[in-house]
C-alpha cells in the first residue's frame, strides 16, 4: 500500500498543474473567441479559424504533441541549440524542460483546447433574455465575466475535469519524461505481472474524479442561476422598464487586446511546435574540434520528407489499417446502443455511464486484460494473438467505443422526439436502424468514424504491450524513439501522420458546418 503513495501524490501533482495550464489558456482564449464572435464579419471569420485551430489542438494524439514540443525545447530541441544534449538550467540534466513541467504543460496544452471549446459552447448556450437583462448594468465585457461565464461554469469545470481523468489514465507523455505516475508505475512495474491491488490503486483516482464531477454536474443543473442573481444591488433590479435595449458590442480595446490573446496563445500552442518541427527536419548540425556548426536548408528539408513515406512506410500501412477496422468496430458497437438509448432513458442512463467508465480506465490496465484473455486455453487464441490485429483492437475499442458512441448521442439529439415515437409505432428498432437512421445520422456516422480513429491511431498506452511480433505503429515507433529525444527522423516521420491526423480533422469540421447548414428533417 505504501509504495503507491508517491506515484499517487505525482499523479495528483500532475492533475493539479494540467489543470491550471488547461484553465488559464483555455479561458483567455474562450473570452477572445467570445469577443471576435460579436464583432464584425472579418472578426468572426478570424474566430472560426482560431476555434477550427483549437478544434485540431485537442484531437492531435499525445504523441504528436509530445514530438512536437521536444522539437521545441527537450533535450535536443531548439532552445538547446545543440544535438547534444548539453546540461541546462538548475542542474537539470537536460535543461528546464522535463518532469512536471514538460508533462504537465503538454497535457496542459491538449487541455486548453477542449477547456476552450466547452467554454465558448456554453456561453454561448445562455438565453437571450438573461442577456438583455444584463446589458442594463453592465457593459458587453462584465457581462461576459459576470453572466456569461457563470452560467457556463458547468461546461467549464466538465473539461477542467475531463482533463484531469485523462492526465491521471495516460502514461505515453508521462513516462517520456520520467514522471512516475500511477498508470506509469503499472505500466513499468506491474505490466508483466499485474495484481488486483496494483489494478485497485491505479483505477481509483479517475473514478473518484468521473463520481465526483458527474455528481457535481447533477447537483449544477438543479442550482441553475437567474437573471436575479447577478443584480448589482439588492435596491436596485437588473429589469428596468425605462431602460432600452443596447445591441452587444465591445469596445475597440477589447477587440484588439482578444484578437491579439488568440493570436499569441493559439501561435505557443500550435504554431510554435509546428514550426520547430519543421526546422527540425530541415536542420543540419555538425561538431568540428568541438565546434558546433548549424545551418538550415529546404532541400534539406524537402529530402528528408520525400523519403519519410518510403522509410516508414510499414508503420504508416499499420496505422491505417489498424486505425481503421477499430473505427469500423466502434461504430458497429456504438451505433446499436446510440439508438437504443434514445428510445428508452433507462438504456440511456445506463450506456452513458458504462461508456465514461472505459474511457477512464488506463490503457496499459486495458492491454493486460486483453493479453490476459487471450492466453486462456482456447483453441486459436494463441494463433490470434500472436497473427493479427483484432487482439490490438480489441485493446483500442476501450476508447473508441465511447468516442464513437458520444459523436452518435449528439447525433441523435438532433431527432425530434415525436419522429422516433412516430416510427416506434410503425418498425422495431433494429429495422428503424437500418432503414431509417442511417440516413437522418448519417453524417454523425462519418464523424464518429473519423474522431475514433484519430484517437484509435495514437493511443499508444493501449497498443503498445499487445502489438503482434513484427508490426508498429507510428504511434508506438515514436514512443520509442523520443525516448533518445526529437531528432530529423522522428519529425519527419510525425509530419506525415500529423497531416493524416488533420485532414481527418478537417473533413469532421466540413461536416459538421454543414449539418449547421441544413435544413431540420
Amino acid at each position: 500500500m505504501f509504495l503507491w503513495i508517491r506515484p499517487t501524490l505525482l499523479t495528483l501533482e500532475l492533475m493539479a498543474f494540467t489543470v491550471v495550464v488547461a484553465s488559464i489558456i483555455g479561458t483567455m482564449n474562450a473570452w477572445a473567441a467570445s469577443v471576435l464572435s460579436n464583432g464584425t464579419p472579418k472578426q468572426r471569420k478570424i474566430n472560426q479559424f482560431f476555434l477550427t485551430m483549437h478544434l485540431l489542438i485537442g484531437v492531435f494524439p499525445l504523441i504528436l504533441h509530445a514530438v512536437a514540443w521536444e522539437s521545441t525545447a527537450g533535450k535536443f530541441g531548439l532552445t538547446m541549440l545543440t544535438q547534444t544534449g548539453v546540461r541546462g538550467v538548475s542542474g537539470a540534466p537536460y535543461g528546464f524542460f522535463g518532469g512536471l513541467i514538460a508533462s504537465g504543460w503538454i497535457h496542459g496544452i491538449t487541455g486548453s483546447s477542449l477547456v476552450c471549446l466547452a467554454t465558448y459552447i456554453g456561453t454561448q448556450r445562455v438565453p437571450s433574455s438573461l442577456l438583455e437583462s444584463g446589458r442594463l448594468q453592465f457593459s458587453e465585457n462584465q457581462l461576459w465575466w459576470r453572466v456569461r461565464f457563470p452560467l457556463a461554469r458547468p461546461w467549464w469545470m466538465m473539461s477542467l475535469l475531463a482533463t484531469a481523468m485523462l492526465t491521471a489514465t495516460e502514461m505515453t507523455v508521462a513516462d517520456l519524461y520520467g514522471f512516475r505516475t500511477l498508470a506509469d508505475e503499472f505500466y513499468l512495474l506491474y505490466a508483466a505481472n499485474p495484481s488486483i491491488t496494483s489494478v485497485i490503486q491505479t483505477c481509483i483516482l479517475p473514478l473518484v474524479v468521473l463520481v465526483g464531477g458527474s455528481l457535481w454536474w447533477i447537483n449544477s443543473k438543479s442550482h441553475q442561476p437567474t437573471a436575479n442573481s447577478f443584480s448589482a444591488t439588492d435596491d436596485q433590479p437588473i429589469i428596468e422598464s425605462t431602460c432600452l435595449y443596447s445591441p452587444p458590442s465591445f469596445s475597440t480595446n477589447n477587440t484588439r487586446v482578444a484578437l491579439l490573446t488568440i493570436s499569441l496563445l493559439t501561435s505557443i500552442a500550435l504554431l510554435v511546435p509546428l514550426m520547430s518541427m519543421l526546422v527540425k527536419l530541415g536542420q543540419h548540425i555538425v561538431i568540428i574540434d568541438d565546434q558546433l556548426s548549424s545551418h538550415w536548408s529546404p532541400w534539406l528539408l524537402l529530402e528528408r520528407l520525400a523519403e519519410a513515406p518510403i522509410i516508414f512506410a510499414d508503420e504508416y500501412f499499420w496505422t491505417a489499417i489498424l486505425s481503421s477496422f477499430t473505427a469500423c468496430t466502434a461504430l458497429l458497437v456504438a451505433w446499436p446502443l446510440a439508438a437504443m438509448g434514445r428510445s428508452s432513458k433507462g438504456i440511456l442512463r445506463s450506456v452513458d455511464f458504462i461508456t465514461l467508465g472505459m474511457a477512464i480506465i488506463p490503457g496499459p490496465i486495458i492491454a493486460m486484460m486483453v493479453i490476459r484473455f487471450f492466453q486462456l486455453p482456447v483453441a486459436g487464441f494463441s494463433e490470434i494473438y500472436e497473427r493479427s490485429i483484432l487482439p490490438t483492437s480489441i485493446a483500442l475499442l476501450a476508447r473508441a467505443i465511447p468516442i464513437a458512441y458520444w459523436v452518435l448521442r449528439t447525433g441523435y439529439v438532433g431527432i425530434p422526439q415525436r419522429q422516433i415515437d412516430s416510427l416506434s409505432l410503425e418498425m422495431s428498432w433494429f429495422r428503424r436502424l437500418i432503414l431509417v437512421d442511417r440516413h437522418l445520422i448519417g453524417r454523425s456516422l462519418v464523424q464518429a468514424f473519423l474522431i475514433s480513429s484519430i484517437f484509435a491511431s495514437g493511443d499508444v498506452p493501449a497498443s503498445l504491450p499487445v502489438l503482434p511480433p513484427g508490426m508498429t505503429t507510428v504511434g508506438s515507433r515514436l514512443f520509442g524513439l523520443l525516448h533518445s529525444g526529437a531528432r530529423f527522423q522522428e519529425a519527419a516521420l510525425a509530419f506525415w501522420y500529423l497531416m493524416a491526423c488533420a485532414s481527418a480533422a478537417m473533413a469532421f469540421i466540413i461536416i459538421s458546418r454543414q449539418v449547421s447548414k441544413s435544413p431540420p428533417q
